[in-house]
């Protein structure tokens, strides 16, 4: 995730009181921020460039996988953590069925 995708993620995980279990991944984004260059490692395959919606859009789905989420045309205008919100309940959902 670029700069701007993980200061998303950190701030969408933080604000949502219903995560748990979550203190791991907030230490791995805070240390990707304080690096010099945030990119993912080079051994990871890069989303193709874009909004940062398309990209976790990308994730989620990879996260979910088999299941597929239907997202809305309108989703790209919801606010960010409403947007961020949205990808954290579809990853919760397909985890506790």
């Amino acid at each position: 995730m670029d700069k701007h995708t993980l200061q998303a993620a950190n701030t969408a995980i933080r604000a949502n009181d219903h995560c748990q279990n979550v203190q791991d991944l907030l230490h791995g984004i805070a240390q990707r921020l304080t690096s010099e260059d945030p990119q993912a490692p080079s051994h990871i395959e890069q989303a193709p460039s874009g909004s940062w919606q398309t990209t976790v859009r990308q994730s989620v789905q990879d996260i979910i996988f088999p299941a597929e989420i239907t997202w809305m045309e309108g989703d790209d205008l919801l606010p960010d953590i409403k947007f961020a919100d949205r990808a954290l309940d579809e990853i919760k959902d397909r985890f506790t069925r």
